[in-house]
């Protein structure tokens, strides 16, 4: 039974009261914070999916989510005129809570994957600013003034291709997030970007914050001392294990703008992902 109702029938006897002491919720149960993917693993995700034209939509909807932090629900609620592709700017106007209401940058790799729906929906006749990028589909026929409700069968082939085998679309936003997070990006500029965390979620990312941070003064100290300690493993440093300068624009952050350079990544594994290997081109 119900407790609300259960708790209702005792007032009305007048013997909640009694008993008002003694009841206390249980705890909710907490959801997984998700799963962060490495450089190889994007790799071999996004390597996988140019070879069945069959999953270009849910290719290019991981494309966009990762690198805006977008939700399914909202890249899937995404309409014509909520993308711009001139000012490389997206409107997130349907989203789990009205807190979550956004407008996000995007990127090079963002545009080309919107771009690309775009001509998708130029071919199909889906020209109206209102229809959607990412229309419903039943035996084979579009309805572009509706949102598509799942990809899950051409999501679940993408991923089992990649040997990603249990990973969530949602994961893609964890990475994005955990990626800004390692960068030194603030909470608030995070929120601004992925929308409402609880604070449960936003004490995670602080912890990751944290460890990026010492990471980095450990490399740093490592690359001071030199010699056999170069890289925090007992061997020296080598071109394959020095990372690029990572560069946090001034649209993203309130803080100066700023560059950090990481150079031989202790055992537990690098800090960030080389610029030039974090998306594929195309």
């Amino acid at each position: 039974m119900d407790v609300g109702v259960l708790s209702r029938v005792l007032k009305s006897c007048g013997r909640w009261r009694a008993l008002a002491d003694h009841v206390h919720n249980l705890p909710e149960r907490q959801r997984p914070v998700g799963r962060a993917l490495i450089a190889d693993e994007r790799k071999r995700l996004f390597h996988s999916a140019p070879s069945n034209p069959e999953w270009e939509h849910v290719y290019c909807a991981a494309i966009v989510a990762a690198n805006t932090s977008m939700r399914p629900v909202e890249v899937k609620h995404l309409r014509r005129c909520d993308v711009d592709l001139v000012k490389k700017l997206v409107h997130v106007r349907r989203s789990k809570n009205e807190t979550s209401h956004r407008v996000i940058p995007l990127n090079a790799s963002a545009i080309e994957a919107a771009a690309r729906m775009f001509e998708r929906a130029d071919l199909l006749g889906h020209t109206e600013p209102e229809h959607y990028l990412w229309p419903a589909c039943q035996w084979g026929r579009f309805d572009a003034t509706k949102p598509m409700l799942k990809w899950d069968t051409a999501w679940r082939a993408l991923r089992d291709e990649a040997g990603l085998h249990g990973l969530r679309f949602h994961d893609l936003r964890h990475t994005v997030i955990t990626e800004l997070a390692e960068m030194g990006v603030a909470d608030h500029v995070l929120e601004s970007i992925s929308g409402h965390l609880s604070r449960r979620m936003l004490e995670h990312y602080s912890h990751i914050r944290i460890d990026a941070k010492r990471q980095a003064l450990d490399a740093l100290d490592n690359l001071r001392r030199g010699g056999d300690a170069a890289n925090g493993n007992g061997k020296p440093a080598d071109d394959a294990e020095i990372a690029t300068i990572v560069e946090v624009a001034d649209d993203l952050t309130s803080q100066s703008r700023h560059s950090l350079l990481l150079s031989g990544s202790p055992p537990s594994g690098k800090l960030l992902i080389p610029r030039a290997e974090r998306w594929p081109s195309g």
